[in-house]
């Protein structure tokens, strides 16, 4: 029997559309650091289209 390993990796969008989670992430991030972004603002600028 082989013990075989696997990895997987996702590149966003490729089995799970993560963005949103992503953008929520960051807002966090920020707030904590004082810095307030709408979550508009953050999302134009993940990805191709930031």
């Amino acid at each position: 029997m082989r013990d075989d390993i696997a990895f997987l990796f996702d590149l966003d969008g490729t089995l799970v559309d993560s963005v949103y989670q992503h953008v929520l992430a960051w807002r966090d991030a920020l707030e904590e650091t004082g810095i307030e972004l709408s979550v508009w603002r953050i999302h134009r600028r993940i990805g191709m289209s930031g």
